[in-house]
């Protein structure tokens, strides 16, 4: 990061005419595309070979994420950008933020892009604090989070679940977020039968295979 801050990085690939394409990669790629990374256990296990070849100047694989990121900023679906921008986030919440944000490895990176700026450009409305008000129920609840989930991770679970009664927490040790919340074990699936049919759940902490993290990109990557 303290390099790409000082000068980018750069790297050829196939651009659509078929002619190379020179990628410029700065600080903000670097912190972006891990925030994004993480929130995949099938992305995040190729962080350690795309920081390791950028560390030795070899910065190709991290321009393929780049340019993967890069696109999809143009192709944004409205209806989870309006989710983000409706839920917005208490003052405190804002300026725990911007706090942390300066010391953060990643920055602000995480919460990219911009939410005000997407509420004023695009008219959506923030549902304010009341929506925001801890959620009280005697409903039994099930949790499920995964320790490596970087988007929602099981803190914010046991956040929210202080006004739920009756609830369970399934914590996946080693899963993502996504489809690892519900295939990176048959035993998901099981605990969450138990619990619907009102059974004992047993341990509430499953152990999931680990980060596969591979020698370098799988092909067509």
């Amino acid at each position: 990061l303290a390099r790409l801050a000082v000068a980018p990085a750069t790297a050829e690939l196939p651009g659509a005419n078929g002619r190379p394409t020179r990628i410029a990669i700065g600080r903000f790629d670097l912190q972006l595309v891990v925030a994004v990374a993480l929130g995949r256990t099938e992305t995040a296990s190729l962080l350690p070979p795309a920081l390791a070849s950028l560390e030795a100047r070899d910065a190709s694989l991290l321009a393929r994420f780049v340019m993967g990121l890069r696109a999809a900023a143009f192709q944004r679906a409205a209806m989870p950008l309006a989710m983000d921008a409706a839920s917005g986030a208490t003052a405190a919440r804002r300026r725990q933020v911007t706090a942390e944000a300066l010391t953060a490895r990643l920055g602000d990176a995480l919460n990219f892009p911009d939410l005000d700026e997407v509420v004023r450009g695009l008219g959506f409305r923030n549902l304010g604090d009341g929506f925001r008000a801890p959620v009280r129920t005697r409903v039994p609840t099930l949790f499920i989070s995964g320790t490596l989930d970087a988007r929602t991770p099981p803190a914010n679970a046991d956040e929210v679940r202080r006004g739920f009664t009756d609830a369970r927490h399934l914590v996946l040790d080693g899963a993502g977020h996504d489809d690892d919340l519900w295939t990176a074990t048959p035993m998901v699936g099981e605990r969450i039968a138990a619990f619907v049919a009102g059974r004992s759940m047993g341990n509430v902490t499953v152990v999931t295979p680990l980060l596969r993290v591979p020698s370098g990109p799988p092909p067509g990557r």
